[in-house]
């Protein structure tokens, strides 16, 4: 991916201290500054070491940059947001002035004209809420100067204006700054006007990434490869069409961070390492019979290995045994070309979509073989989807590689107003896959009494037929809302024939597909995201982060508080402008009420705490005191012996 560069032309007037529209309870300036450290506070999470940014406050006085080259930091999105209130305090107290938001574009324009031979994808992000005046020259000023500038370096303008699309009356001064606005982006051609309320609620950006190219092989229909002769000219021993396979369902990872040692005392931290040590004792524990141990008084003694003397071994696991090293893992596998052959067809209904287990891939016909090779290609895409039918493929991604038996779905693929044809590839269960997760009967009901244990009060089980009919309820209480222009024989997915980077994802409105609003990302890492968003955040109005991630009760005051529970809560997924109902109130009556039915608990983790043995007992160390019974705090010893 490119490295960028992005430049935010903020409207630090006085004027922003309004609220546009009704119900807002944040004034402008608030909104406008939220988006910017917003997208600032994602970056700081992707770390992106090659990126830059700048900022740049404007009112009619005086026009301030802002820019350090160098990655971004937790310290200068601090200085950013010190200076905007500074900036802004500033400027109420003092009158008017002869700069307007043409003046602090044009300063946007020649920062990056002073960087023109570096490669970045440059963006641009002005925002303001149009109240501020135009001076008497802007509305003749000559923008074609700045045209070509534009379009050799390709800046991605976004003019972000409050309160632009409502039907209420704007001011004289907005009316000029609207139309002045959409005058300048009709001219250059890469930028566009939005209302700020669809920019920030919109999806997240496609980035432009090269294409991977996990294989390139033969679609065949499960022949022999010794069949083929050398010459494909003249081979005739079967079908076989060149195709490549390229990812297109990526797993997310999981978030993952480092271990600091913080001392808050002097406010510096140290990055925790952990090892792994090899060793041997002396001794053996464990002595066989007619062997020898040390004596008594001799302590074992360890040796330490190094790594690199040890020898990788093998795994043992119920069903088989896997090579830990690739020269063992070559000798086990069975020799294998890359490329896909079809087993059979099936219907399309008949696939349990549970059996789907992997990641998926694209499979289009090879782009250096054009005319029959792509014809036989899109006929045999169409005939599956007139068929309603999909192949069960046996697919090898490299030589020797791992044998996959996959499902093949034969699918269409927008391609902007065109439409391409290509299988979707995900590979199938087997018999060596794990089984996740115990699950309950579903054809049978439980009513007998449980006993858990002995000494337990015999509880019984949930009722289920009000369990069941309360999940019914929640299930029916929601629903998508219905999309015209969904249709499901037809793949939609922006990445698909994305020619350019995007700086603002499309704004998610009534008009956006479903199968473009769906592309929920993994809720475990937008959960982990949105807790460090909300640390970044709150530590901007404090002077130290370190102090502040320190305070007592940290996660209860500013993390947890007012947080709602994610059991039965689908809003870390879908959108809530996605979802309807009736009444908002009886989901979360629902909700409640199934929670209470099927007793769902937080179960408190108590850690055991190990005793080796011979070790004295020490009931200080034990969660609870075990000791009930009453004994004499002195006793005979002779009394015991003699009896």
């Amino acid at each position: 991916m490119s490295k960028e560069y992005t430049i935010f032309v903020l409207d630090a007037s006085k004027s922003m201290d309004i609220a546009s529209q009704e119900n807002q309870n944040n004034t402008d300036l608030e909104i406008c500054t939220e988006f910017v450290f917003d997208y600032l506070r994602r970056q700081l999470l992707k770390n992106r070491k090659s990126d830059r940014f700048g900022l740049i406050l404007f009112s009619s006085n005086h026009i301030e940059e802002l820019y350090e080259n160098k990655p971004l930091s937790l310290e200068t999105v601090r200085f950013y947001h010190s200076r905007v209130k500074s900036f802004h305090e500033r400027d109420c107290n003092l009158g008017n002035g002869r700069n307007d938001v043409t003046d602090a574009l044009k300063s946007a324009l020649d920062q990056f004209d002073k960087n023109l031979h570096l490669k970045f994808i440059r963006n641009l992000f002005l925002l303001t809420n149009g109240e501020l005046s135009l001076g008497n020259g802007s509305m003749n000023s000559d923008w074609q100067l700045y045209k070509d500038t534009i379009e050799s370096a390709k800046i991605d303008i976004t003019m972000g204006i409050c309160d632009l699309d409502s039907n209420v009356n704007k001011s004289t001064s907005k009316e000029k700054v609207i139309h002045m606005l959409k005058r300048i982006s009709k001219e250059w051609g890469y930028s566009k006007v939005r209302d700020l309320k669809q920019l920030t609620h919109t999806r997240p950006p496609l980035k432009l990434v090269g294409p991977r190219n996990a294989c390139t092989g033969k679609l065949t229909f499960a022949t022999h490869q010794e069949a083929f002769g050398p010459d494909p000219a003249t081979d005739k021993a079967g079908i076989k069409i060149e195709i490549q396979v390229f990812p297109a369902v990526k797993s997310e990872s999981l978030p993952s961070g480092h271990e600091y040692h913080v001392d808050t005392e002097n406010e510096t931290f140290t990055t925790i390492k952990r090892s792994t040590t090899y060793y041997i004792k002396s001794g053996n524990e464990d002595e066989l019979e007619g062997e020898v141990g040390l004596p008594e008084q001799e302590e074992s003694q360890t040796l330490k290995i190094e790594q690199y003397d040890t020898t990788p071994g093998f795994k043992y696991s119920p069903r088989d045994v896997i090579a830990l090293q690739p020269e063992l893992q070559t000798v086990a596998t069975l020799l294998s070309n890359p490329g896909i052959d079809i087993l059979g067809f099936i219907p399309d209904d008949n696939l349990p979509s549970a059996y789907l287990t992997d990641e998926s891939f694209y499979v289009v016909p090879n782009s250096s073989y054009e005319g029959k090779n792509k014809i036989l290609f899109n006929s045999m895409i169409v005939s599956l989807l007139e068929m309603k039918s999909i192949a069960i493929v046996r697919y090898v991604s490299s030589n020797d590689n791992e044998v996959k038996i996959c499902a093949a779905f034969p699918q269409k693929a927008a391609l902007g107003g065109n439409i391409g044809y290509t299988f979707l590839l995900t590979r199938l269960a087997m018999k060596e896959d794990e089984k996740i997760g115990n699950f309950p009967n579903l054809t049978q009901k439980k009513t007998e009494i449980k006993q858990e244990d002995e000494d337990e009060i015999r509880k019984e089980e949930p009722d289920r037929d009000a369990s069941d009919e309360l999940m019914e309820k929640f299930i029916t209480s929601r629903k998508l809302q219905e999309s015209s222009q969904f249709d499901p024989t037809i793949l939609k997915n922006g990445k698909v024939g994305l020619t350019k980077s995007e700086s603002v994802g499309a704004p998610l409105n009534e008009d956006t597909d479903l199968s473009s609003a769906l592309l929920a990302s993994n809720p475990v890492a937008r959960k982990f995201n949105y807790y460090l968003q909300k640390i970044i955040i709150k530590s901007l109005e404090k002077d130290s982060l370190l102090k502040f991630v320190s305070e007592d009760q940290f996660i209860e005051n500013h993390l947890s508080k007012d947080e709602e529970t994610t059991i039965f809560n689908t809003r870390n997924v879908l959108d809530n402008q996605l979802l309807y109902t009736t009444d908002e109130t009886d989901i979360d009556d629902i909700a409640v009420k199934l929670r209470n039915a099927l007793m769902v608990q937080y179960k408190t983790q108590k850690k055991q705490v190990k005793q080796k043995a011979g070790q004295k007992f020490d009931y200080l160390m034990q969660p609870e005191n075990p000791i009930d019974a009453e004994f004499d705090e002195f006793f005979d010893i002779e009394d015991v012996l003699g009896n």
